[in-house]
């Protein structure tokens, strides 16, 4: 195969960069730029001084005499990298090109790259793109660990990603790499970058390789990465260094990235990684990592608890495999989260976290209705039923979760005024026939106001609320009796919603009115398949065909205005 045209200028250009020595050891003067001789007043006074020209009044007379010129320094010229010169080589690389390419272009690259302080883009482009093509049992002599850990330690940002790339191509085939001590020290620096690293594309870059490389040791037999990852006492201690000390910041930093990699790998092994004294490094970081170091970071706080749902989501509890939850049972960690949900925010970090460990806890019980006691159920209420003056998200998500038997006697949810995080709980909550009675005896205007906010277009969001409210009620077998039995809502669904004008623009537009209409459509079509027949059934399928806005065209042309039906 022909090699490229441009080879030999590649390679002189990458021999001139490498032999040239470091930018520091050149002088700040070039060859053709020398620095002109200052001419200021004082300048001039001071060289009349020097030859003693002053004339009878005293004058300098050397004012304006010209300066000597400064004769250029003969020194050579720092030489930057040619990027267009290499990014175009780079784009005509082929793999049938490459391999017999590699023993030039490597050793020249290489060397390059270490004697440059810019333009490191270029070379490390050229680089990546013969690495990938250079068989992995063949890799170390081009690129032996050295020189990688090299990588890994340089402050450019481009650079350290190549040296993950390294990493992540020859430990990925080789199995027995980490039966070598240099090897073994470019891992431990790898998952220093992972977690450390000041420049967040190789830090992120060397995460992912760490998860792809233990993804693919797991599945097998000598699982040689993930004893040297996790069951080395010394990289374990490690991390935990990195993630316990320093600046806030960069600790900060340390933490979050640890969460990210241990939430990723906890679902390929979740007993390795809680292996050992207190939980191992899952225990570490659920439990010890952010105590004293990070108290007042409430985003760090926020990490911490998405964490936690995500080892809480690795439960399987119908299959037996209940041990994440049992770990944070143990731990602690629901406990803490159960009261940062339920107990009075004492300050804005804490009215923050409120919503994340609501979502915790509503997750627990959709995997473990029985999780809480009786006392705690109670708490729940008790914290609900204080915010039912101005709808709390966070409180409405743990009512919404909780099972139908602690739900009767049904919570006094108010139904004044139409607020859509009250109809949205109802929605929930009233599908269970226990709960829907009870709050029927507490609520008698039940249907009456959901049949008016749903006629409501002016209020977008309650009206779309209580329209869910009529579909997930007739959606239980009970549910098509006790919409008989409230005409007035049936009466709303079989009406073309009034106050509306024809435009095609104003309905593709999805205007907030015109999206009230077709959900009321929708819900006449899901309530008419569910009715017997008779006179009801016959008007909503009158309804249903004339379409959103009575065109007869099922999608509807038209957009509402502030109408009501």
């Amino acid at each position: 195969m022909a090699e490229p045209d441009n080879l030999q200028e590649v390679l002189t250009h990458l021999q001139i960069l490498a032999t040239q020595g470091p930018p520091e050891s050149f002088p700040p003067l070039r060859v053709d730029d020398p620095t002109p001789a200052p001419t200021t007043e004082a300048t001039a006074e001071a060289n009349g001084e020097a030859n003693g020209e002053v004339n009878g009044e005293g004058t300098n007379t050397a004012t304006s005499a010209s300066p000597a010129p400064i004769e250029p320094i003969d020194a050579p010229v720092y030489l930057h990298p040619d990027s267009r010169l290499l990014d175009a080589f780079t784009l005509k690389l082929s793999e049938k090109t490459i391999p017999p390419l590699l023993p030039l272009l490597i050793p020249a690259s290489v060397s390059a790259l270490q004697q440059v302080h810019d333009g490191h883009q270029s070379i490390t482009n050229l680089l990546t793109r013969l690495i990938r093509n250079i068989p992995v049992q063949n890799l170390s002599s081009y690129a032996p660990p050295a020189l990688v850990q090299v990588c890994l330690d340089s402050p450019v940002a481009v650079v350290q990603l190549l040296g993950a790339e390294v990493v992540g191509k020859f430990m990925g085939g080789d199995e027995g790499s980490l039966a070598n001590e240099e090897w073994r020290q470019v891992l431990k620096k790898t998952v220093e970058v992972a977690l450390r690293g000041h420049h967040s594309a190789p830090a992120t870059r060397a995460g992912q390789v760490l998860a792809e490389l233990l993804v693919r040791d797991a599945e097998s037999k000598e699982r040689r990465l993930w004893g040297a990852v996790f069951e080395d006492v010394a990289m374990t201690g490690m991390m935990r260094e990195l993630t316990s000390t320093g600046e806030p910041r960069v600790m900060s930093t340390a933490q979050g990235r640890l969460l990210g990699m241990l939430g990723k790998l906890a679902g390929v092994d979740f007993g390795a990684l809680t292996k050992g004294e207190d939980w191992g490094l899952i225990g570490y970081a659920a439990t010890k990592m952010l105590d004293g170091n990070c108290g007042g970071d409430v985003v760090m706080h926020m990490l911490l608890i998405n964490f936690l749902g995500t080892i809480l989501s690795l439960s399987k509890p119908g299959e037996g495999f209940t041990a994440p939850y049992e770990f944070l049972k143990t731990t602690g960690r629901i406990e803490s989260c159960f009261k940062l949900a339920t107990e009075p925010a004492e300050d804005i970090d804490n009215l923050l976290l409120k919503t994340p460990a609501s979502e915790f806890i509503a997750a627990l019980l959709a995997l473990f209705p029985e999780a809480l006691t009786k006392e705690e159920i109670k708490k729940i209420l008790s914290s609900a039923a204080a915010d039912f003056d101005a709808p709390n998200p966070a409180s409405l998500l743990l009512l919404r979760s909780l099972p139908p038997a602690a739900l009767v006697p049904a919570p006094r949810i108010p139904l004044t005024p139409p607020e859509a995080e009250w109809l949205t709980t109802l929605s929930i909550i009233l599908q269970h026939k226990t709960v829907y009675d009870s709050y029927l005896q507490q609520n008698l205007q039940l249907w009456e106001l959901v049949t008016k906010y749903s006629s409501t277009p002016a209020l977008p969001e309650a009206a779309m609320a209580a329209l869910e409210v009529v579909e997930k009620v007739v959606g239980k077998e009970w549910g098509v009796q006790e919409l008989l039995n409230a005409p007035g809502v049936l009466g709303m669904l079989s009406e073309v919603p009034r106050g509306f004008v024809s435009s095609r623009a104003g309905a593709d537009s999805g205007g907030s009115a015109y999206m009230v209409a077709r959900k009321r459509w929708e819900v006449a079509g899901t309530v008419k398949d569910r009715l017997p027949q008779g006179q009801w059934r016959e008007k909503l399928e009158e309804r249903v065909r004339r379409g959103v806005m009575d065109t007869g065209m099922g999608e509807g042309v038209e957009v509402a205005t502030m109408g009501s039906s």
